[in-house]
């Protein structure tokens, strides 16, 4: 008989991962045009996805008030949009299952509520992979070094739903 679990152990589950939920038997159309998304305030970015969630509002105060000086390399927005992102909230889906779910839905339009904070999250991973390069990281590491800083961090979680977009 296997034994039950807590509905923690669960969240916690989901915080790190979620690969059982990766669709693998069918490809889904890329998403484009997100990348283009204008940089607006964090606390304007989660009015879209307020729905979703009890109490956005004072999570984001927290995150913020947490991160005036992050010593990541990561500027405050950056580095608070990645905080909210691998958050776990009491009752509420992580913004992390919320988005991946919607990512992986049939319905491309779902993830417009939520692409405003994909810029901010995509700037820290640029910046991440900047700063080994600048380094002089060999190429071959890179991807190594942006896995270890995430986990040190950001708690181990990993980024699903970013993925590289050409510089304008």
């Amino acid at each position: 008989m296997s034994k039950p679990t807590s509905p923690h152990e669960n969240l916690t589950k989901f915080r790190y991962t979620d690969l059982l939920a990766e669709p693998i038997a069918r490809l889904l159309s890329p998403i484009k045009g997100y990348e283009a998304a204008p940089l607006v305030s964090l606390e304007q970015a989660v009015t879209s996805i307020a729905i979703f969630f009890d109490c956005i509002e004072e999570n984001v105060w927290i995150v913020k008030e947490n991160s005036k000086t992050p010593s990541d390399g990561l500027n405050q927005d950056e580095s608070v949009a990645v905080h909210l992102y691998t958050m776990q909230f009491d009752s509420d889906p992580s913004f992390y299952q919320l988005l991946n779910l919607t990512l992986r839905g049939e319905n491309s339009d779902n993830f417009k509520r939520c692409s405003t904070l994909s810029p901010p999250m995509q700037e820290a991973v640029i910046n991440i992979i900047r700063e080994a390069i600048v380094e002089g990281t060999d190429e071959e590491d890179i991807k190594s070094i942006i896995v270890s800083e995430l986990i040190q961090y950001y708690g181990g979680t990993w980024w699903v739903h970013i993925t590289p977009t050409p510089e304008t």
